[in-house]
């Protein structure tokens, strides 16, 4: 995969975000029929327009509350759909959907084995072969911190939490966990830690997962602070998309990482101006990453 072509996609959507920007509507008519100096024969794209339904989500066990929904994916003709249930009380639980056609859902079991892990509300979900893997979390210790958890689906259909040491993605050096991206080697996780961009990487199962922090390029350097957000699998690997704060600025530039492993790095920061930029999310278009964030 060639990084060029991210660029490229990103200043594609960059030049189409910027011509949203205005409001007017164009000053007389285009069409084909007009032959008035100037004019030219429309050839704009129409624009798209889901046709959105309300839906109403099977109740997940245990007590009545708000579902919170918080991410979708989908793979080998399913899909899922991630989040929680809040009470009145102020307490949460992790709850899970799964769907064949969008519209009618069924609950995914779901085995808690931690006291945090029993509280998760389910932030991030990527699929493989049918089979989901989910990041959740519960603010909550004595600092307050995110407590992570991750989540594997056995051939049963139930999601698992897996158990990890604390420090995978908390302790001293932790910032924050980010985004799940399923791909043919397995699994990667982008986030933060106090070394800058960081990266999880599992084996198809989703048992455990792996921290790579300190990688060079992915993390901060005597260039800048990195950051990432996002990533999606390639053929060649992975790509992770983010920023680079660089040194003795306050804006960051948009940056995009490519690894064929999820451990070794290779950083390509895009061209930036004086205002804040980075790219949040990524994935494939026609077989190529597109990338949108802010500029």
């Amino acid at each position: 995969m060639s990084v060029r072509r991210v660029i490229a996609v990103f200043g594609l959507v960059a030049l189409l975000l910027a011509g949203c920007d205005s409001s007017a509507e164009p000053a007389g008519d285009t069409s084909a029929g007009d032959t008035s100096a100037g004019a030219r024969p429309s050839t704009a794209t129409p624009a798209l327009r889901p046709g959105w339904q309300p839906l109403t989500l099977p109740a997940p066990p245990g007590g009545a509350g708000r579902l919170l929904l918080r991410d979708a994916a989908a793979c080998a003709g399913r899909w899922f759909l991630v989040g929680g249930v809040a009470d009145t009380a102020g307490g949460t639980r992790p709850a899970a959907w799964t769907s064949l056609d969008g519209t009618t859902w069924a609950v995914v079991p779901i085995r808690a084995d931690s006291f945090y892990g029993r509280q998760n509300v389910l932030l991030s979900v990527a699929c493989r072969d049918g089979r989901a893997a989910v990041i959740g979390a519960k603010v909550g210790g004595a600092h307050g911190y995110p407590r992570v958890s991750t989540w594997r689906q056995r051939a049963d259909g139930t999601l698992l939490e897996v158990q990890a040491s604390f420090e995978t993605f908390g302790g001293p050096k932790a910032v924050n966990v980010s985004r799940l991206a399923a791909g043919a080697p397995g699994w990667l996780i982008v986030g933060n830690r106090s070394a800058g961009a960081a990266s999880w990487v599992s084996s198809p199962e989703a048992a455990e997962f792996a921290l790579v922090e300190g990688a060079p390029e992915l993390a901060s350097d005597g260039a800048g602070v990195t950051w990432a957000f996002d990533a999606v699998a390639v053929p060649a690997g992975w790509v992770a998309v983010g920023g680079l704060l660089p040194a003795g600025r306050i804006d960051r530039d948009p940056a995009v990482w490519s690894s064929p492993d999820g451990r070794s790095w290779r950083r390509t920061v895009l061209p930036g101006g004086p205002e804040y930029e980075e790219l949040q999310r990524v994935t494939l278009v026609g077989g190529v990453p597109a990338a949108v964030g802010l500029r």
